[in-house]
């Protein structure tokens, strides 16, 4: 067909879409730092637990004692590999 980008171009421009992406993505991450949010425990480890805010952002909880299942506040101190890390 007339008019198609070729695969080259196709791939440059799929790479520039896709750092984009990921780098808008971590700014959005960001600005929860020093923030307090709502979490929901989901996995509960020796060192630490995972969870998810209400807007599905992944979160690295360093906290003891806490319940599969539960809702906690987090205050969120930092950002790494694509996780925000609160206490």
């Amino acid at each position: 067909m007339p008019y198609q980008v070729n695969e080259h171009d196709k791939k440059v421009r799929a790479g520039k879409l896709i750092e984009l992406s990921d780098k808008l993505e971590e700014e959005y991450y960001k600005k929860h730092i020093n923030n307090l949010i709502t979490v929901l425990v989901e996995e509960v480890g020796k060192e630490y637990s995972v969870g998810h805010t209400s807007n599905y952002l992944k979160v690295k909880i360093y906290k003891n004692n806490l319940e599969q299942g539960g809702l906690i506040e987090v205050c969120i101190y930092d950002y790494k590999d694509k996780m925000l890390i609160g206490k």
